[in-house]
């Protein structure tokens, strides 16, 4: 259920820091008028709803736990290296962000079907997988261990 709660919370970043970042720039290139042809318009929103905001979580991410993880408490056993947490961001909201902005313009309509199947596949994974690995932990290989259990903080260093 942590395992869950955590996705859920990635997500919910990843939609709100989109909406931030999407209507920023909106209100920028308004304020400082930019027009745009229809199909640089769609490249930007794209990139503005989808791309920036995963980017950001990349790095957030890149100590080892994603927002969603340190929310519900959960710590990887092993500080998993810089290959593990680009595996883990693609196989996870990082791919999801690339695979909707692709969607966003190339066939919009099938944006919501896409992160439809791509939720059940990866809600599915988490209650079928040993530990509750999950996709992302099975692609990159990361086992993770409640926090509140002795031994788990030792995997990353506290936020200093």
């Amino acid at each position: 259920v942590m395992r869950l709660l955590g996705m859920a919370c990635d997500l919910l970043v990843l939609l709100a820091a989109g909406l931030i970042v999407g209507h920023g720039v909106d209100l920028v290139l308004r304020a400082g008028g930019v027009p745009l042809a229809g199909g640089a318009q769609v490249w930007v929103e794209s990139a503005a709803l989808w791309g920036l905001p995963a980017l950001v979580l990349l790095v957030v991410s890149a100590r080892g736990m994603s927002p969603g993880q340190r929310a519900v408490l959960l710590r990887p056993a092993e500080r998993p290296g810089a290959g593990a947490v680009l595996l883990r961001w693609l196989s996870g909201v990082g791919g999801l962000a690339i695979g909707e902005a692709v969607i966003n313009v190339l066939a919009p309509s099938a944006g919501a079907g896409f992160a439809l199947v791509w939720g059940a596949v990866h809600v599915a994974a988490v209650l079928r997988s040993r530990n509750h690995r999950g996709v992302t932990g099975r692609v990159a290989g990361i086992e993770l261990r409640d926090a509140r259990d002795s031994g788990a903080e030792t995997a990353v260093a506290p936020e200093q």
